[in-house]
């Protein structure tokens, strides 16, 4: 079963598809790297620590052909290309490939291109074609990151909350996938929100043990046939789990509610929905829950 992240990724090839983006640099665009690019990840990983260098990942589709980054700027990276195959249903090995890549490093766009440090952290994404400016501002991106970790181990109590938090911030969209141990440590040291900062990260930490709970324990169960435990494992995870939002408890209380729907028991379902509606009456899902209640029999 694919995440949601997945579904997205794949839906994104295909709106995409036959669509090309190219930059027509006339400095760069006109001829081919001079250093060939890897054609899998984990070389171009492993090249990277060897070297003490960072690596590029691009992902792109097989017809994207234009790079517009400098053979100075490009080759100071462990570089490697993944394309998605333009006739994906004919070499469906390739595009599975592909996507468990791109899902690897939470790739929201194609083409986009991942950073990874010699320690193999990604620090940025870029969307796009890899071009000098944009190769530039993910440099600045780690070293932002690397700064604030100095100034963090400098540091003790809020002053170290702060700076970690910069350090979070630097790394966008990897902060909770691959750095979740700095997010951990922010909330412990802002235990009262003094700082504002265990309010931002407490319900971002649970939403991410939500999905590696949910995606983990509760879709095998499900498709094991397994329902009264599927739901026992949300309604655990619901009384244990800190930092939950009121949105979120939401979320697991509607899941469970469809489960009983799916086991063909109305009444409880109908419960767990007012349940659910209840815990944030004024939130985007608040609508759907009602709509679910209206029609039900």
């Amino acid at each position: 079963m694919f995440s949601r992240h997945t579904f997205c990724l794949v839906l994104c090839l295909f709106i995409h598809a036959g669509t090309v983006t190219r930059v027509t640099s006339s400095a760069h665009a006109a001829s081919p790297p001079a250093t060939p690019w890897l054609t899998d990840p984990t070389d171009a990983i492993l090249n990277a620590a060897k070297e003490h260098r960072d690596a590029l990942i691009w992902f792109s589709r097989e017809e994207d052909s234009a790079v517009g980054t400098s053979e100075s700027q490009s080759t100071a990276y462990a570089r490697c290309r993944l394309m998605y195959p333009q006739r994906s249903f004919e070499r469906p090995d390739e595009a599975q490939w592909f996507i468990a890549w791109a899902d690897r490093f939470a790739v929201q766009a194609i083409p986009s291109v991942v950073m990874i440090d010699p320690e193999g952290r990604p620090y940025a994404q870029i969307a796009g074609t890899p071009n000098d400016a944009s190769l530039t501002a993910a440099q600045q991106a780690r070293a932002d990151r690397d700064a604030a970790v100095i100034a963090a181990n400098a540091s003790s109590g809020l002053d170290r909350a702060r700076h970690l938090d910069a350090a979070l911030r630097a790394v966008g969209p990897y902060a909770m996938r691959e750095y979740r141990v700095w997010a951990d440590e922010v909330v412990a040291l802002d235990a009262n929100n003094d700082a504002g900062l265990r309010a931002i990260y407490a319900p971002r930490l649970a939403e991410k043990t939500m999905d590696e709970v949910i995606q983990g324990d509760v879709y095998l169960l499900i498709d094991a046939g397994a329902y009264d435990q599927a739901r026992a494992r949300l309604a655990q995870l619901q009384t244990t789990l800190p930092g939950l939002s009121a949105e979120q408890r939401q979320t697991l209380t509607a899941f469970r509610a469809q489960l009983l729907i799916t086991e063909g028991k109305p009444e409880e379902a109908r419960r767990l929905l007012r349940q659910a509606l209840d815990l944030a009456p004024q939130s985007e899902a608040a609508q759907t829950i009602r709509g679910s209640l209206g029609d039900m029999p």
